[in-house]
């Protein structure tokens, strides 16, 4: 027998794992800003899957990893200090949105 999950359950389920994915993040910054100044990184289901120097670039690798960019943390982290947790979250949030739209048949 097959689970049912509703609509909430789910956008539940990617934002929890999307928290998780950011708190990754958060534990490695310091690792990354050694090991990655200047660049962009992408974290999907608790990996690093890309960095790159330019955001076009990082996008194009991490579409190769095969995972659902919407649902991927992507941040800069820039050399010599610490980065911050907040440059394209609202992906997520936006992609979840559309998704709904599309769902119930409804615009903006």
């Amino acid at each position: 027998m097959q689970a049912h999950f509703s609509d909430e359950d789910r956008l539940h389920q990617r934002l929890e794992r999307f928290g998780v994915d950011v708190q990754f993040a958060l534990d490695h910054r310091e690792e990354w800003r050694l090991a990655f100044p200047d660049h962009w990184i992408a974290v999907y289901d608790s990996r690093l899957i890309a960095t790159a120097l330019g955001r076009e670039e990082l996008f194009d690798t991490a579409k190769g990893a095969d995972v659902p960019l919407a649902d991927t943390y992507i941040d800069f982290v820039p050399r010599g200090s610490q980065f911050s947790s907040c440059s394209d979250s609202g992906y997520l949030l936006d992609s979840i949105r559309e998704e709904r739209l599309r769902e119930h048949g409804g615009s903006g």
